[in-house]
C-alpha cells in the first residue's frame, strides 16, 4: 500500500513540475560561432537594425517573457524596453516616427541644379 501512495505522490509532483514548465517560455537557443544582432548593445546598433530589435522586444514581451529576461537576452536598458513597449502600444509600428524641424529653404529643383553644377568649373569640390 505504501508503495502505491508513494508512486501517486511522485506522479503528482511530476504533474506539478510539468505544469510549471509549460507556463514558462522555452529558453533561447544559439548556434555556436554565429554572431547575432542580439550580441550588439542597442545603443551601438545601426539605424536600420533598431526596428528589428524593437520587434524582438515586443514579440518576446507578448510571448510572456519578463522584462528582466528580455533586458538580459537582448542587451537593452530597462528604460529602452519600457519606451519601446509604450511606443508600440501607441503607434503599432517599430519604425522611427518622422521628426520635426526647420523646413528646407530650397526646392527640389534647386537641389538638383546644385548637385548637377558641383563638378563644373574651377569652384568644384575636391
Amino acid at each position: 500500500m505504501a508503495r502505491t501512495s508513494k508512486s501517486t505522490n511522485t506522479h503528482a509532483q511530476d504533474q506539478s513540475q510539468n505544469h510549471s514548465l509549460k507556463s514558462q517560455p522555452a529558453p533561447f537557443k544559439r548556434l555556436p560561432g554565429v554572431k547575432y544582432i542580439d550580441d550588439v548593445p542597442y545603443s551601438k546598433l545601426l539605424h536600420d537594425q533598431k526596428p528589428i530589435r524593437r520587434a524582438q522586444i515586443v514579440i518576446l514581451h507578448q510571448m510572456g517573457y519578463t522584462n528582466s529576461v528580455v533586458e538580459k537576452e537582448r542587451l537593452v536598458a530597462r528604460s529602452t524596453l519600457k519606451d519601446t513597449l509604450s511606443r508600440y502600444a501607441k503607434t503599432k509600428t517599430y519604425r522611427d516616427l518622422p521628426r520635426g524641424g526647420r523646413p528646407k529653404s530650397y526646392t527640389e529643383r534647386e537641389e538638383r541644379e546644385l548637385v548637377r553644377s558641383e563638378g563644373k568649373g574651377r569652384h568644384r569640390m575636391l
